[in-house]
């Protein structure tokens, strides 16, 4: 029986999900149960858990994050402007987002929902405790999300699924991402924190930037202007793909995520056999230093460079987005970017 088949035998007519022996405990009509029917729980994170859920009205599925609001104003402000933002957000490499709304249900009534859904699914797999936050007396706000479905697996699953990786679906992977940090730039915001694990491939293999991090200042006019972060994550697994401006506190703009891409980029070129490896030689990486299997495979120097230009410990030396692009058109052609026949060398990206 399938979550859904298990989850329609246990709702009443609020479409509220309740025990067969145990009666309602408060009227609430959540908008989200109103139009949706959840189907599965897609993954959680440091900003909210996902579900897959399927629109009753339109008959399709997409992916639903809720978010737990935050509770001072002025981050609730914040949070708007975002969730605008990222409204604007449209292209084929983006993670596309198509409503947004708040809900303020009765104390208690979501960790009673929550128990429901931890029943059908082992704790590993579910686990809403950060979320809901039921040790807290106080009526909780959540925002849901409405974003484009994608495939469960992240990049991150990718690259440990996958060991023996051909160059044209590097660069197609690369060159993907960076035309959407590309459009982002564009539109005067910096993601912040490009990782493996925020990058997705859609229904039809193509590659999504998702996970913009709503709960963080993403926002500004100008994509020049210097930010000060002093609230970005510190866990390990951030800060492999963070610029040293970032680690160290300092003010910093739109470069912040071409080094990301430099980490990544790497990391497409490097298949590692345990992740305690992948961390080590990630870490070496900030230090400045490839691995000596690096410099025998990409023998060319402009290879190596390319990679250096990236990793730069300088922001303003680093790349942006557009030349990057046009390096990779330049040298492999449109075509490369999206299906990427045939093989390419990868030491002849300057050469």
């Amino acid at each position: 029986m399938t979550i859904l088949h298990r989850k329609k035998m246990m709702m009443n007519k609020n479409n509220e999900i309740v025990q067969p022996d145990q009666k309602q405990i408060v009227e609430y009509k959540s908008q989200y149960l109103q139009n949706f029917d959840p189907i599965d729980f897609l993954g959680e994170g440091g900003f909210g858990i996902v579900f897959e859920a399927r629109n009753k009205l339109m008959d399709e599925n997409y992916a639903i994050k809720r978010v737990t609001f935050p509770s001072r104003d002025e981050c609730k402000d914040r949070v708007k402007r975002e969730v605008k933002a990222l409204a604007k957000l449209e292209h084929a490499n983006i993670v596309k987002y198509f409503n947004a709304w708040i809900e303020e249900p009765p104390r208690g009534w979501q960790e009673e929902q929550d128990k429901m859904w931890s029943m059908w699914m082992s704790k590993s797999e579910y686990d809403t405790t950060s979320d809901s936050h039921s040790e807290r007396k106080e009526t909780i706000q959540y925002l849901y999300i409405q974003m484009e479905l994608c495939q469960k697996n992240s990049l991150s699953k990718w690259l440990l699924q996958t060991k023996n990786r051909d160059i044209k679906d590097i660069l197609r992977i690369f060159g993907q991402i960076t035309k959407g940090v590309e459009f982002i730039h564009s539109k005067s915001l910096i993601h912040r924190d490009l990782k493996p694990s925020n990058i997705f491939f859609s229904l039809d293999n193509q590659i999504k930037i998702g996970d913009f991090g709503l709960v963080t200042e993403m926002i500004n006019s100008d994509p020049e202007t210097e930010y000060d972060d002093n609230q970005h994550t510190a866990q390990v697994g951030t800060q492999l793909y963070m610029s040293p401006e970032q680690i160290r506190g300092e003010s910093y703009d739109f470069k912040v995520d071409i080094y990301s891409l430099g980490v990544i980029l790497f990391e497409l070129l490097n298949s590692f056999t345990t992740d305690s490896e992948r961390i080590k030689t990630l870490q070496e990486l900030k230090e400045g230093r490839l691995p000596d299997h690096f410099f025998k495979t990409f023998k060319e120097a402009p290879a190596i460079d390319f990679m250096y230009n990236m990793l730069s410990p300088i922001a303003k030396v680093r790349l942006n987005a557009s030349r990057i692009i046009g390096i990779l058109i330049m040298k492999f052609g449109q075509f490369e970017l999206h299906t990427g026949p045939g093989m390419v060398n990868f030491n002849n990206l300057f050469g």
